[in-house]
């Protein structure tokens, strides 16, 4: 069984030389879909999410799987058009929590989250996969935290 879910940007890819970044925004009208699957998925319910862009023209899609493991690396698979990605119970974890909090307070305290990632078929190169979301809280200094906390 899989979900499936229709955001804006399914996802960009920028190849930084030895590391690729995989960039995937959480829109605000998908988060619930996100928390469903993602929810789903680390719990055994679903064995797929497949996430497509909302645009008829936009071609690809980004299958999310679980790698059947607590850590480690998550694995990319690219393909010509699509992304396959299997990532770790501790990752699938951490994602959900981190957009489980924007659903229900609609801002973030982070605008993104990062998980480590390596490429299949492609000498193991280093990945990141970075989940944005679009409303986030100003970043603060260390002194303005210091304030905040003595209020």
């Amino acid at each position: 069984m899989k979900i499936d879910i229709r955001t804006e940007v399914v996802d960009s890819v920028s190849d930084l030389g030895n590391q690729l970044v995989i960039k995937i925004l959480c829109a605000s009208a998908s988060v619930s879909q996100w928390c469903s699957g993602l929810n789903k998925l680390r719990n055994g319910e679903i064995s797929t999410v497949v996430v497509r862009p909302m645009s008829a023209i936009s071609k690809g899609k980004l299958v999310l799987k679980y790698a059947g493991r607590l850590s480690g690396l998550a694995s990319i698979r690219r393909e010509k058009v699509d992304s396959k990605i299997e990532m770790t119970g501790r990752q699938l974890d951490y994602v959900y929590s981190f957009l489980r909090k924007f659903e229900e307070q609609g801002i973030g305290s982070v605008d993104h989250v990062d998980v480590e990632a390596a490429i299949t078929g492609r000498g193991k190169k280093e990945a990141y996969i970075t989940f944005h979301i679009p409303v986030a809280a100003t970043p603060m200094t260390p002194e303005e935290a210091d304030k905040w906390f003595r209020v």
